[in-house]
């Protein structure tokens, strides 16, 4: 029987989800899409058309996932949704037995990420979280290398990244407004930094960080077509000192309000060389260009017929995950872990910038910066 599959939230990231399922079934994947979910008729409309001209499959179309799942339960579901709703929709879907991949992060609180992790435990289905970074070619290729001593003992990281000014991210208002959207970038962007750091270096211990807020406006144009100018509540700038448990140190960053040319930079320093935006430079030798990094430390069981695109590549290991009983890479646990990170920048800034420890934001000892989301969630 093929897998029966649905997706909850029919917007930006969700469009990739679509194409992913395009390519899998392009390979001859065994599934069904056979809803969606939206509270926007005309994105539902969009995806059904789509699904059954590039898949010849003919998905119902909903605006109430309960009735979605009154209906006829999925195998899985696939939510691409704001924040906010990460754990409103995984939880019932969960607990009517349904294997959930939400996107990232895993939730809008340490605490609503937690309800998650206990419904998947009670109902023994799958929950994983839908980061797609670790997955890419040069991600891969600098994790092989890192293990295989290619700089020797890592000891500093450097990432930084910015961009946006005063326009709005992505053309989604919600991302700038805290209750929706739980922080700026070094939560929304932050937390593809965070499990890069998590994959490449291992656990995190401490952070000390600062945020702001320096466009009380923001104008452009947003996913409906229009204009809008909002007055963000949530912060777009952030700086954090990261330290690991095993001793390396790392600088870290994400702005939204850098006009003008907007940059991102990774790199890793190690006792024997350094990994600087996917090229490899050795002490005394010539350096290795992305293109051959990735060639020499490729790991072909990672690309399962070639495929490369990061997202399909994280729907093709939920799917068989579901089928053979396995354990997902990025499962609740490890999507939570680099949600603690981002929020302990917001909790180190909340204390005065004071160095927080990630396992206390984990525990829930620290969560002054995260307390009045709560409250509004009632959780």
């Amino acid at each position: 029987m093929p897998l029966s599959i649905a997706m909850i939230g029919c917007g930006g990231m969700a469009r990739a989800h679509l194409n992913g399922l395009i390519e899998l079934n392009k390979h001859d994947y065994d599934f069904q899409l056979t809803s969606v979910c939206d509270t926007v008729d005309s994105r539902t409309a969009e995806f059904a058309k789509t699904a059954r001209k590039e898949m010849g499959m003919q998905p119902t179309s909903y605006r109430d996932f309960r009735l979605m799942l009154k209906d006829s339960r999925p195998d899985a579901v696939i939510i691409a949704t704001d924040h906010r709703l990460h754990h409103v929709l995984s939880v019932p879907c969960l607990e009517a037995g349904c294997h959930v991949m939400t996107e990232k992060p895993l939730a809008i609180t340490i605490r609503a990420g937690k309800t998650m992790i206990d419904a998947a435990d009670r109902s023994g289905v799958i929950l994983a979280v839908a980061e797609q970074y670790r997955r890419g070619e040069e991600q891969r290729a600098i994790k092989a290398a890192l293990d295989a001593g290619a700089i020797g003992r890592p000891y500093m990281i450097f990432r930084q990244g910015g961009g946006v000014g005063s326009g709005i991210f992505c053309g989604t208002p919600w991302r700038h407004m805290k209750e929706d959207v739980g922080g700026g970038p070094m939560l929304d962007n932050g937390v593809h930094d965070a499990d890069l750091f998590i994959y490449w270096l291992g656990s995190v211990e401490e952070i000390t960080a600062a945020t702001a807020t320096f466009e009380s406006s923001r104008s452009g144009k947003i996913t409906t077509g229009e204009h809008a100018t909002i007055e963000p509540t949530a912060d777009d700038t952030g700086l954090a000192i990261v330290r690991f448990s095993n001793g390396v140190l790392g600088q870290w960053s994400e702005s939204w309000a850098m006009h003008g040319a907007g940059f991102g930079h990774t790199v890793i320093y190690g006792s024997e060389g350094s990994i600087n935006d996917g090229v490899l430079n050795r002490d005394g030798e010539e350096p290795v260009d992305r293109e051959t990094l990735i060639a020499t430390y490729r790991q072909d069981d990672l690309f399962p017929h070639g495929i490369t695109n990061s997202v399909t590549l994280e729907q093709l290991e939920f799917f068989e995950c579901i089928k053979t009983g396995g354990r997902p890479e990025i499962d609740g646990m490890v999507g939570l872990e680099a949600q603690a990170i981002c929020y302990a920048v917001y909790e180190s800034t909340a204390a005065g910038g004071i160095p927080i420890k990630v396992q206390d934001v984990v525990s829930g000892k620290v969560d002054t910066y995260q307390r009045e989301l709560n409250q509004s969630l009632g959780i």
